[in-house]
């Protein structure tokens, strides 16, 4: 009998000091943030999406190699002696052509460690958090603008066998074109472009 009292004075005296919790909080001013009307101000050193301005890119790759997880990709090759010399905004000249500049944020780890050795200082962690696609093919950002100069398609035909090789080259992740055919159908079943055969 004295325990069910004892439970009884418990309950009242908790539902009390929850109350008395409720009403030390009602006037107090809201901390709350209403996203998405109302977004944080980030400090200057937040790290969410990567930005390269193209035009100050010397292709140097230095970060595409300090990269812990290989998450950019970047292809150059060298100017013409015929082209007309371009320089970044500091003044560094630009002696190849990045014509691949691809950054995969789906691996990206924003540690920030490529925008450090970066000689012009044009890779760069932006505020912008906001991203979400649908497709995760969507996440990786293409920066390049100029096209390759100097791209060869080795045509190789095998003439005992019958069969013919397309290799393009430079062999690049981005412009892989592999095409081994039999009698005009490639290895995996499907007809060649009419280009190709």
């Amino acid at each position: 009998m004295l325990n069910y009292f004892r439970e009884i004075y418990y309950g009242i005296v908790t539902v009390a000091i929850s109350m008395w919790m409720t009403l030390c909080h009602l006037f107090t001013p809201a901390v709350t943030l209403q996203y998405p009307t109302v977004k944080w101000n980030l400090p200057d050193r937040a790290r969410a999406r990567l930005f390269n301005k193209i035009e100050d890119c010397i292709g140097c790759g230095q970060c595409a190699r300090v990269c812990p997880t290989d998450c950019i990709i970047i292809e150059t090759e060298k100017r013409g002696k015929d082209e007309p010399e371009i320089f970044a905004s500091d003044g560094t000249p630009i002696k190849l052509r990045t014509y691949v500049f691809d950054i995969d944020m789906t691996k990206c780890c924003y540690c920030a460690l490529c925008t450090f050795p970066c000689p012009t200082y044009c890779l760069v962690m932006t505020k912008e958090y906001e991203y979400s696609v649908y497709d995760k093919k969507d996440h990786i950002y293409h920066f390049a603008v100029d096209e390759p100069r100097l791209v060869k398609a080795v045509d190789v035909v095998l003439v005992s066998t019958g069969i013919r090789i397309c290799v393009e080259f430079p062999p690049t992740p981005s412009r892989k074109v592999f095409m081994f055919s039999l009698g005009g159908v490639s290895v995996f079943g499907k007809p060649l472009p009419m280009k190709m055969m």
